[in-house]
């Protein structure tokens, strides 16, 4: 049985390729695809942003890492989603293309970094 999946990014305006500096704003939710939809913000300074990102688990050890969640053996992780609310990391967006539909081309993540930025406010 063939069945369809939407796995690009969901922004609106688009994002653009480059670095962004992200904000997740909710817990990660795995749907029945098993891609974790990811709610971020970006650039909340100037004037906020959000989307949503959709990543498989075998794409998100780079992330997970820089999150600081547990490993604990190679390629797994002990997490709780609830913990990464909240977190910022940076990340550089690039479009890879359909392999089927050369008219289509999907939002992807990588080079995760550990963002400088917080939500503290000094006093």
């Amino acid at each position: 049985m063939q069945e369809t999946i939407d796995v690009s990014g969901n922004f609106w305006p688009p994002l653009k390729e480059g670095s962004y500096d992200f904000r997740i704003e909710e817990a990660p939710i795995k749907d029945q695809k098993g891609l974790y939809r990811w709610k971020l913000s970006y650039e909340w300074e100037k004037q906020p942003e959000a989307g949503e990102i959709k990543l498989f688990a075998n794409q998100m050890n780079d992330l997970l890492t820089v999150l600081g969640c547990q490993k604990t053996a190679p390629h797994k992780f002990t997490w709780d989603p609830d913990t990464v609310v909240g977190q910022h990391f940076k990340a550089t967006v690039y479009k890879e293309p359909d392999k089927n539909d050369l008219s289509k081309s999907y939002v992807r993540l990588k080079d995760f970094q550990k963002s400088n930025t917080s939500d503290d406010i000094p006093f």
